[in-house]
């Protein structure tokens, strides 16, 4: 292999070993937001609970029905 090959392989391998660390970072970055985003839908439908307050679903007729 010549100089030539040896350094544009190098150069390549560097190349991509930069983009899988870019690509592992903006994953564990979503992931985060995921995360992040799980956390306050539980939040707000622990909150639509507490103010429905046991109300009957929206199918249920009242009974003077």
């Amino acid at each position: 292999m010549t100089d030539d090959r040896i350094i544009e392989i190098e150069t390549r391998l560097a190349h991509h070993e930069k983009q899988i660390a870019d690509l592992s970072e903006m994953a564990t970055a979503q992931w985060k937001e995921i995360e992040s985003l799980r956390r306050q839908l539980g939040e707000a439908l622990s909150r639509i609970e507490e103010a429905e307050g046991g109300a009957p679903p929206a199918s249920v007729k009242p009974p003077h029905y």
